[in-house]
């Protein structure tokens, strides 16, 4: 409840300093217009004081102070508890005729993965939301959709919303504001860099999450991995921070050939320094054809479909994958990808490893 001289918060009601000067001045018989000469301010002052339509500031404090022998700071204090609450009721009255905005975003995994707390109002939820973002003013989260121009992701889903995208991107550039040591970007060490990653690839998938995180922070390249965010459905991104290019890739399905040629997808954006750049469909399938390029060279694949033509199997499927050393999936993947063999197929489907992944950088996957 709210009124010019009363407010009720949380049960407890305060009440603005020109009360208790108004209970002082009948109670000693003053009349407000005497008091008013007195202390050399209008009648009308005093009367916008003790109706609550005016502040007690320090100076009229002090005069009150002097003339009626009370102490100065009790009226400073009053007013000033009586204007923070005031303050804090604004503040929950506009975050509460904007809740609709949280329709927009995941809260339901910002609060899964503990980027904000669980609260019970709405009000509390868009504050904490506002906070995750760092902004102070309900109308500017939508800065952060438009920040994503400067965001190379690949819309996979059509469900998938600039809201939901911001929350991956702001969580990633949180996460890389705690990365230490990360030294200037080299284009040169990334090239040795994903030669080594590549030579790696069937290595567990833990263990390969943090061979890539080092590999890639030894050229200036910051490597995010997260959960999976709902309407967020990018397998993988890329954008910088400050001056260091970071990869962010999502934990969006088990498939481990998604996650390969996600990689080498965000890695090539990298080496052609395309980041911030005005998007493209050259750029796009200039880095698809380096993904599946890095993964099996171009010859070696077209050496095998010539091989094989229509009659892929199980057995030349796993004699690619052991050639190359690389995950079964990713022969399978591409296959698929290519729609040389079909998306439900149970016998190759078998062979494609998941990835499995509990916890990577302090995250915890199966919150």
């Amino acid at each position: 409840m709210v009124t010019s001289t009363k407010i009720v918060y949380n049960g407890i009601p305060f009440f603005h300093p020109g009360v208790l000067l108004k209970e002082i001045l009948e109670a000693r018989g003053i009349d407000q217009k005497v008091f008013a000469s007195r202390i050399s301010v209008s009648e009308k002052h005093i009367s916008n004081i003790v109706s609550g339509k005016a502040s007690i500031t320090s100076a009229i404090a002090e005069k009150i102070s002097i003339s009626l022998n009370e102490d100065a700071l009790t009226w400073v204090n009053m007013q000033a508890e009586f204007d923070q609450i005031s303050e804090k009721l604004e503040v929950i009255n506009n975050l509460s005729a904007h809740v609709d905005i949280l329709n927009q975003y995941p809260i339901k995994d910002m609060i899964k993965y503990k980027l904000i707390p669980r609260v019970k109002e709405k009000w509390k939820q868009l504050k904490e939301l506002m906070s995750f973002f760092g902004v102070g003013d309900v109308t500017k989260l939508k800065q952060f959709s438009i920040d994503l121009d400067g965001v190379r992701y690949r819309k996979l889903e059509t469900s998938t919303t600039k809201e939901a995208t911001s929350v991956l991107y702001r969580w990633g550039l949180k996460l890389a504001e705690e990365r230490e040591n990360v030294p200037p970007y080299n284009k040169d060490i990334l090239n040795a860099a994903v030669e080594n990653i590549r030579n790696n690839m069937c290595i567990s998938f833990e263990e390969g999450l943090n061979y890539i995180k080092s590999e890639l922070n030894k050229a200036g390249v910051i490597f995010i991995f997260t959960p999976k965010i709902s309407r967020a459905s990018a397998s993988g991104c890329c954008y910088k921070y400050k001056n260091n290019p970071v990869i962010h890739l999502t934990y969006r399905t088990k498939q481990i050939d998604t996650f390969w040629f996600s990689l080498f997808h965000e890695i090539k954006h990298i080496l052609d320094d395309d980041i911030c750049k005005e998007d493209s469909n050259d750029a796009e399938d200039s880095a698809d054809r380096y993904a599946k390029n890095t993964i099996v060279p171009d010859d070696i694949w077209e050496e095998y479909w010539f091989n094989h033509a229509q009659n892929y199997s199980v057995e030349n499927v796993k004699s690619l994958a052991q050639q190359q050393k690389v995950p079964n999936a990713c022969i399978v993947g591409r296959l698929q990808k290519d729609k040389r063999i079909q998306y439900f197929n149970s016998n190759f489907n078998r062979l494609k490893e998941t990835a499995n992944i509990f916890t990577f950088d302090g995250i915890n996957f199966n919150s």
